[in-house]
């Protein structure tokens, strides 16, 4: 009742007040829901034919589901929006499932439940689950603390509150506002430690930091190792 279907091939548009502009094959099933073109594209009904997604919309691309309240995709294919208001921008076979979730772009990138108001910005198979965590591209990175972020690099770790990851590989800030600055498999636990590069180092005092070298170590509260 009260939708429309402008024009294109085959589109559907069944649920109140939904409305399909363009574009093949595309549905239009919440309430309030549109899809502006694209094809395949599906607003507002889930993989069991449920009706849900008011107000969701799709902008184009292909084989898009955005099902939450509220939510958008902009283009791509294979993406799918099911949280409250999320929203992914592009790419291919991402997923916004936490509560005001955003996705930039890239592949296979996926912020879960718990992820409200958190955000991916690219790359691939990159995870978010902190509150207001963030992953700015890279390779199978993970936020998640609270208030986290992980820019770049590959299968690094962001799981402590307010910890930030700085590229490198396998690194992790696990301690409370953790700092790791690129190197491989370093680590800092303590909190507000820091690891500035290297190889399989370890700041796990309060406040230490490690400057770089390998299989360094800063165990003690304000201690400095500077990996000569």
């Amino acid at each position: 009742e009260y939708s429309s279907v402008s024009g294109g091939y085959e589109n559907v548009a069944e649920g109140y007040y939904s409305s399909v502009s363009g574009g093949a094959y595309n549905t239009a099933g919440g309430e309030y829901s549109s899809v502006s073109g694209g094809r395949k594209n599906n607003a507002g009904q889930n993989q069991k034919f449920t009706k849900g997604g008011m107000w969701s919309s799709i902008s184009g691309g292909n084989n898009n589901t955005a099902t939450g309240t509220d939510s958008s995709i902009s283009g791509g294919y294979l993406n799918k929006a099911s949280g409250i208001e999320g929203s992914i921008l592009g790419g291919s076979e991402n997923e916004a499932v936490g509560k005001y979730s955003t996705i930039s772009g890239g592949s296979k990138n996926t912020i879960l439940e718990k992820g409200e108001h958190a955000s991916i910005t690219g790359g691939l198979a990159n995870r978010a689950y902190g509150t207001f965590s963030s992953v700015n591209g890279g390779n199978r990175n993970v936020a998640s603390g609270k208030l986290s972020s992980v820019s770049g690099g590959q299968k690094n770790k962001g799981s402590g509150m307010l910890s930030s990851m700085l590229g490198g590989r396998k690194n992790e800030s696990k301690g409370r506002e953790s700092v790791v600055s690129g190197g491989t498999q370093n680590k800092a636990s303590g909190v507000l430690s820091s690891v500035s590069g290297g190889n399989r180092n370890l700041a796990s005092g309060p406040q230490s930091s490690i400057l770089g070298g390998k299989n360094e170590a800063a165990t003690g509260k304000n201690s400095v190792n500077t990996g000569e």
